[in-house]
């Protein structure tokens, strides 16, 4: 997915941010592909994540159109796309969510804990 963005849109930058518990969990970029900036939550949790919530809150987003994509726990991603339509003004087709996980079912991509 990342390494998609710039290719997505041409013309469009490809905005957003990545969270993670420490500077040294974050994944490595791929190489001609505009980085994202990254948040670190610490000992947050990640459910309801408020450090992600507030990163996203605070992009310096252009006007017009565009299309938001989100991805984590689920319900990082209900609070994430309620912001973005009601705060940030994407239309609600404009916003897609891929709940990966939640507390106690571990999902696409997650494990036990």
């Amino acid at each position: 997915m990342r390494a998609a963005l710039h290719r997505s849109a041409p013309g469009r930058p490809a905005l957003g941010v990545f969270e993670s518990v420490s500077e040294a969990d974050e994944m490595p970029g791929f190489p001609g592909v505009p980085a994202l900036p990254w948040v670190h939550r610490g000992r947050a949790s990640a459910v309801a994540s408020r450090v992600l919530l507030r990163a996203v809150a605070d992009l310096d987003l252009p006007a017009g159109p565009g299309a938001a994509y989100v991805a984590g726990e689920s319900e990082t991603c209900r609070l994430l796309q309620r912001v973005l339509i009601e705060q940030r003004g994407f239309s609600r087709r404009a916003v897609h969510t891929q709940p990966q996980w939640q507390p106690g079912r571990p999902g696409f991509g997650a494990g036990t804990d």
